[in-house]
């Protein structure tokens, strides 16, 4: 049972439990079902090989939740445990809670640069130059239902995202984007962001090989 305590919840265990001295235990404060959405998450940076998977979930509990451990179960079956950060009412979350063996992954990453102006000041050149960071991620769903894919893109400082230009969600570390994998078939998601870069060089300290290497370039 629960009640509101100012800006918090009390709890209360409806059936005492007997801890022995020197013993722990978890005991579950609240049981029941939310709003969720079933989702794949994969993060490059966790340097594996397949997404964990997770669920969007809205707090429609009708009391608030305290932080802590989670069990999730899947159509009625034990599915993972999961750490909840505090989640208000109404509140949405993303949450993991196992590992998706039906899915494999794989992140593969590329730049290029381009320059776009270049101006002469006082006996120094100056570059304008553009930098595109490229990463690709690719999913091959070995299961027949259709998965829906959560990638956490890290966020590179500095950057801007050019493409895709629209985002499920932003947190301070990670764009969050989605892609649909049919079931038995593979998918591709193809991430680029762009930075500028300024280079300078004096003219006066160019030998004549470097002055006709940059005037004909």
């Amino acid at each position: 049972q629960a009640r509101s305590a100012g800006d918090q919840f009390e709890f209360t265990i409806r059936k005492p439990v007997s801890l022995e001295r020197r013993k722990s235990a978890m005991l579950s404060l609240v049981s029941g079902e939310i709003a969720a959405e079933k989702v794949s998450v994969f993060n490059p940076s966790a340097d594996s090989k397949r997404p964990m998977l997770g669920a969007r979930i809205e707090n429609s509990m009708g009391m608030k939740l305290p932080a802590g451990p989670i069990t999730v179960f899947d159509g009625g079956v034990y599915a993972g445990d999961a750490l909840l950060d505090f989640l208000p009412e109404k509140d949405k979350r993303l949450i993991v809670f196992g590992e998706d063996l039906g899915v494999a992954a794989d992140a593969s990453a590329s730049s290029s640069e381009e320059t776009i102006a270049v101006t002469v000041a006082k006996g120094v050149m100056t570059f304008s130059r553009r930098v595109t960071l490229a990463r690709t991620y690719a999913f091959k769903n070995s299961t027949t239902t259709a998965k829906k894919i959560v990638v956490e893109h890290p966020i590179t400082a500095g950057a801007e995202l050019y493409e895709p230009q629209t985002y499920d969600e932003k947190t301070s570390a990670v764009y969050r984007l989605g892609l649909a994998l049919p079931a038995a078939s593979e998918a591709k998601l193809v991430v680029k962001e762009r930075m500028p870069r300024r280079d300078s060089v004096s003219l006066s300290s160019l030998s004549p090989d470097a002055f006709l290497s940059y005037s004909t370039s």
